[in-house]
């Protein structure tokens, strides 16, 4: 499997996509494309800020991801959604608070979140799952944070997306 990293937008990484499969690549992981707390391209950690589970932002809309998905199975390319669902969000840089955009029904359910306690030993398994990385961690074990993130995932996968990279996948725990 050959796979490219795309940095541009799904309106302008269109126009590559025949010299993309031309090169041999099978498949290619956009950034995440959830609605970020600044929606900039630069710097490129904006792209890990997500303040929901639905999409759109700079790298495109819904329609321009089913688009594109659509347009990239022609040529036999499969496309891989980077995610971001351990965390949300920080109202400001070195905060464990949500960002004033994270919704409602996030920022007031206390139990959505993980203990506002940061990584300190990251050779502990017990802290990289239930303790922050510097952004304000969401409780993936409580059952409506993980359906939100299910009927993202779902939505992915109905535009036509065939894969997924989670990000900071040492931070979701197993049963």
């Amino acid at each position: 499997m050959k796979v490219l990293q795309n940095t541009k937008p799904l309106n302008e990484l269109l126009y590559d996509l025949d010299d993309i499969a031309s090169q041999g690549f099978d498949c290619i992981q956009i950034n995440p494309i959830q609605p970020l707390k600044e929606n900039k391209r630069y710097p490129w950690w904006l792209s890990y800020q997500p303040v929901d589970f639905s999409i759109g932002n700079w790298v495109g809309s819904r329609d321009d991801l089913i688009r594109f998905c659509h347009e990239a199975k022609k040529r036999n390319i499969k496309v891989i959604a980077d995610v971001v669902c351990n965390h949300l969000a920080q109202d400001k840089p070195g905060s464990l608070n949500p960002h004033p955009n994270v919704p409602e029904k996030f920022k007031n359910n206390p139990y959505y979140w993980k203990e506002k306690k940061e990584v300190k030993n990251w050779n502990s398994r017990y802290e990289v799952i239930n303790y922050c990385m510097g952004l304000p961690g969401l409780n993936l074990n409580h059952p409506e944070v993980k359906n939100e993130i299910f009927n993202f995932l779902d939505d992915l996968v109905r535009c036509g997306v065939g894969g997924f990279r989670f990000d900071a996948a040492k931070s979701i725990g197993l049963p």
